[in-house]
C-alpha cells in the first residue's frame, strides 16, 4: 500500500512546490530513464526524477502461470507425447519421458528455480518416508550456497512426486550411469571433487574439507561420490542421456521441445520453468488463503487474534518457500488471484447485464420514463 501511494504523494509535493505552499518535497528523489514519444521527432529515453522507492522493474508485470488441469495437459502432451486427448500416442519417441516428467513436476510442486533445482545432489533429496507413515511432505533443506540470494530454506516435496524423482533414480538415471562408466567419463580428474563417504558429504579443497552444501552450482558440477561397489559417479541428481550433469540449457530445450508437441497436437498451452514456479506460487498462495480464512470464520475475536499471532500470514510462508527477500515480490501473486476472481466474476454476468439503463427499441428514455 504504501507503495503505491508514494508517487501520489510526490505528486502532490510537486504542485505545492509549484503553489509556493512548500519549499522543498520531502520525498527523497532519483533519476530514472523513461521513454517520451515526443523525444527527438521520433521518441526517445529522457531522465527525469521519480521518487526513490519506486520500483526500479517498472508496472507490476503480469504473471504467466498454469492452472492444474492446464499443467498437466501440458506435462502428458509435451514431456509424455500424448495425443490432444491425453491418449498414449504411438510415434512418441521420448526416451527420458520419466525423467522430464519428474522434473516438471517436482518443479510445480516445491517452487524451486531453474538455477536451484538443477543444482541438486543426491544429498539435498529427502528420504522417502515409510508407506504406512502418513507423511504427506517430506522437508529437506536448499543450501545457501545454490539459492539465488543465497536464500536457503527448506523444501517441502510431496512423496508422490519424490516417489517419481525416485523411481527416475533407480531406473533412467541408473541406465545413463551405466552408459557414463562405459565410456569412462567418470574417472578422476584433476578438476574432480571427490566425496568419499556419502554418510558424510564433504570435499577437499585447498587442504582443508569443505561440506558439500557449501559448493555453489558450478563446483557440484565437479563432484563424484563413491559407490558401494568402490566405483565414482556423478553427485547431481538430474542427469542427461550421457550420464553427465544436465544444463539449465538442456532443460530450456526439454521445455522448447515440449511446446513443439503441444503447437503440434493443437493443444494451445505452453510452459516455461519459471511458469511452473509461478503456477506452484499462486495455487499455493489461493490454498493457504482459503484454509487460513475459514479457520478464521470459525473462531470469535479473541480465537482469531491468537490464531494470527501464532500462524501469521499464509501469504508470508509462501514468500519463505519461494525464497524472496520481500513480501512486496510474494504481493504479486494475491494480485494475480485478485484479477482471476475478477475475470470470473465478469464471466458470471448475465447475457442482458449490460444494456444500458434507459434504452429501449425506441431510443433513449427521458429519466422520467425511466422512473414510470
Amino acid at each position: 500500500m504504501a507503495a503505491r501511494k508514494g508517487p501520489v504523494h510526490a505528486q502532490f509535493y510537486l504542485w505545492a512546490i509549484e503553489q509556493d505552499l512548500v519549499r522543498a518535497n520531502p520525498i527523497r528523489q532519483r533519476a530514472a530513464s523513461v521513454w517520451s514519444p515526443w523525444r527527438g521527432g521520433a521518441g526517445g529515453t529522457m531522465v527525469r526524477q521519480v521518487p526513490a522507492e519506486t520500483s526500479h522493474m517498472g508496472p507490476r508485470r503480469e504473471v504467466k502461470w498454469l492452472p492444474p488441469k492446464s499443467y498437466r495437459l501440458w506435462r502428458n502432451v509435451g514431456l509424455c507425447g500424448f495425443d490432444s486427448k491425453e491418449m498414449p500416442r504411438r510415434g512418441f519417441r521420448g526416451r527420458w519421458a520419466a525423467r522430464n516428467a519428474a522434473y516438471a513436476d517436482s518443479m510445480v510442486r516445491t517452487g524451486l528455480r531453474l538455477c536451484e533445482h538443477s543444482a541438486l545432489t543426491v544429498f539435498d533429496l529427502p528420504e522417502l518416508p515409510p508407506a504406512a507413515s502418513g507423511i504427506v511432505n517430506a522437508r529437506a533443506v536448499l543450501p545457501h550456497a545454490i539459492s539465488k540470494g543465497r536464500s536457503g530454506r527448506a523444501v517441502y516435496w510431496p512423496v508422490p512426486v519424490l516417489r517419481d524423482v525416485r523411481d527416475y533414480m533407480g531406473w533412467d538415471r541408473a541406465e545413463m550411469l551405466d552408459y557414463g562408466r562405459s565410456r569412462g567419463f567418470y574417472i578422476q580428474a584433476r578438476r574432480s571433487l571427490l566425496v568419499e563417504d556419502p554418510a558424510a558429504p564433504r570435499v577437499r579443497v585447498g587442504g582443508r574439507w569443505v561440506p558439500v552444501a557449501r559448493l555453489d552450482a558450478e563446483e557440484r558440477r565437479r563432484l563424484l561420490v563413491t559407490t558401494a561397489d568402490g566405483r565414482w559417479e556423478p553427485a547431481m541428481v538430474w542427469l542427461n542421456q550421457w550420464g553427465l550433469p544436465m544444463t539449465m540449457s538442456g532443460w530450456k530445450q526439454v521445455f522448447a521441445d515440449a511446446n513443439a508437441r503441444c503447437r503440434a497436437q493443437g493443444v494451445d498451452v505452453g510452459a516455461t520453468p519459471h511458469m511452473l514456479r509461478h503456477s506452484y506460487a499462486v495455487i499455493t498462495v489461493e490454498l493457504l488463503w482459503r484454509g487460513h480464512l475459514q479457520a478464521l470464520g470459525e473462531m470469535n475475536e479473541q480465537q482469531r487474534l491468537t490464531y494470527q499471532r501464532v500462524f501469521g500470514d499464509p501469504l508470508n510462508w509462501v514468500r519463505i518457500r519461494l525464497g524472496h527477500r520481500s513480501a512486496t515480490t510474494t504481493a504479486l501473486y494475491l494480485h494475480t488471484l485478485q484479477e482471476l476472481e475478477m475475470r470470473t466474476r465478469l464471466e458470471l454476468v448475465p447475457e442482458g447485464a449490460w444494456e444500458p439503463v434507459g434504452f429501449s427499441d425506441e431510443g433513449w428514455l427521458e429519466r422520467s420514463e425511466v422512473v414510470a
